[in-house]
């Protein structure tokens, strides 16, 4: 697990982080996603094909994690996915882990996640590159806390990793919902 601040770093400027998060919180195509023990608003982008026209407005941010995750590997970073998260009040998403490698960059107010079962604040504009831990956004009872956060979660492997695995970003034997919907999804 490694933590950098894009902004603190100079990665990316303030306004285009803000505006960023603006954007996303008036988003109108969130799916709602409820878990047994958790709810949340979430969108997605298969990044083996450009973004869809609703999303093209990630897609600078979305390069700028790239440039950083390859800058961390020693191999060629291919790109599965991009899923997006959106946490208001208590939404949370249940501790669980992937098959593939990810970056999660925070975006808005401080929340915690669990890595591991260690307990991490991220700030507005930290990404994590996590490789297989056990992660998870608890449900937040502290009113400071309860602010909107986004967070996008860029799905990757390298080519060794792809050559000799099935390398998804599944969830608990369960693909990530790919919401193209409208309605609420229940698993």
């Amino acid at each position: 697990m490694r933590i950098i601040n894009l902004l603190n770093e100079n990665h990316v400027e303030h306004v285009d982080m803000d505006t960023l998060f603006i954007r996303l919180l008036g988003y109108s195509g969130w799916c709602n996603y409820r878990t047994r023990y958790a709810t949340r608003r979430v969108e997605s982008w298969n990044m083996k094909q450009n973004p869809p026209e609703k999303l093209k407005f990630i897609e600078d941010m979305a390069i700028v994690m790239m440039q950083l995750i390859q800058s961390q590997e020693d191999q060629r970073v291919i790109p599965i996915q991009l899923f997006l998260c959106m946490y208001e009040g208590e939404e949370s998403c249940p501790s669980h882990h992937h098959d593939c490698r990810q970056a999660t960059l925070s975006i808005g107010a401080d929340r915690y996640m669990f890595v591991d079962n260690k307990k991490i604040l991220l700030h507005h504009g930290d990404m994590v590159t996590l490789n297989g831990e056990q992660h998870g956004v608890p449900k937040c009872s502290e009113r400071a806390r309860m602010e909107p956060r986004a967070s996008l979660n860029l799905f990757y492997t390298i080519p060794s990793e792809a050559a000799t695995a099935s390398v998804t970003p599944r969830l608990s034997k369960r693909r990530l919902p790919t919401p193209n919907c409208r309605k609420e999804r229940k698993t």
